[in-house]
């Protein structure tokens, strides 16, 4: 059966940097001075994820830069983050150049934030596909359905948190559809949006819980009484704009179709150069390997190398 993974190349890249960063050993770099911490790390995802959820699709979207159109809606928008490292920043097209080699198709597109790349995806094949989404942001929460599945990755040899249409409502307190409600209501601070002033996640759940939507809360204001009414009634334009904003485009303009990203994982000589280039030695395989014949000395080097036993020569 065919299943998509949609990857957030730039969360996990920033997952993969910031999770290495400060290893004892220091930042890992190349003889010839190039950071290349993120660039490992995120293969080990990617060939950890590929291994687990066996894609027979695969796509990873990137942010294409800083300014997106959520910041013509609000200004503030994603403020007061801290800046890239340069260390991170020159890990980047390396990491593109890497996911290319190993065969997986990545698509950008100028304005348009990589969660918004999978949204449309997500939705446009959601029928018929089995889809896992893999990224640490809460926005891709609202795409859960009976066919899509958002995956968190955890730190060191933890398993990744599985979020589904049948935990997410006993991790989160409301349902995938009032994800954008919530967010009015709350805010999110890694957006810098500031939501409601002084309503916190238990008392939002309770209001979508009685009041389904945002505007339904609204259009029974007088419903709500004391301190809470007035919190309300004072942040009632700004709860609309946070929802608005962690809305997700479904109709991003991709020119990638499903086929396009069929994937077969192959390692190929160019990026065996590449790893070697990088001086990624664990991942370099010896250079007999690819050519042996013989099942039983296949088994041995197996034993041997387990770490390869799964790559396709």
């Amino acid at each position: 059966m065919n299943n998509i993974l949609l990857i957030d190349g730039n969360s996990l890249t920033y997952r993969a940097y910031y999770g290495t960063a400060n290893s004892p050993q220091g930042l890992l770099k190349t003889s010839f001075g190039q950071p290349t911490n993120a660039v490992i790390t995120l293969n080990r995802i990617l060939q950890k994820a590929i291994h687990t959820y066996k894609p027979t699709h695969i796509l990873v979207a990137f942010d294409f830069g800083s300014k997106t159109f959520r910041h013509k809606e609000m200004k503030e928008y994603k403020s007061g983050r801290s800046k890239t490292p340069e260390e991170l920043l020159t890990q980047i097209p390396i990491v593109k150049e890497m996911i290319q080699l190993m065969g997986i198709k990545y698509f950008e597109l100028k304005l348009i934030e990589a969660d918004d790349i999978i949204a449309t995806i997500a939705k446009k094949y959601e029928e018929n596909i089995k889809i896992n989404i893999i990224s640490s942001d809460k926005d891709l929460l609202q795409l859960v359905s009976k066919n899509i599945n958002v995956i968190q990755p955890q730190n060191g040899n933890k398993k990744d948190k599985i979020i589904n249409l049948n935990n997410f409502n006993k991790i989160n307190g409301h349902n995938p559809k009032q994800v954008t409600d919530f967010k009015g209501l709350v805010g999110d601070s890694s957006d810098n949006l500031p939501g409601v002033k002084g309503l916190g996640p238990k008392g939002a759940n309770k209001l979508l819980l009685k009041y389904k939507t945002l505007e339904n809360i609204y259009q029974n204001i007088d419903l709500i009484v004391g301190a809470l009414k007035e919190k309300l009634i004072q942040n009632k334009e700004i709860a609309f704009k946070c929802k608005k904003i962690a809305t997700l485009k479904t109709d991003v303009d991709i020119s990638y179709e499903i086929n396009d990203l069929f994937f077969k994982y192959k390692a190929t000589e160019k990026l065996i150069n590449f790893y070697k280039k990088y001086e990624f030695k664990s991942l370099i395989p010896p250079e007999n390997f690819k050519n042996i014949k013989n099942k039983e000395q296949k088994k041995e080097k197996q034993k041997i190398i387990p770490k390869f036993k799964n790559l396709l020569y």
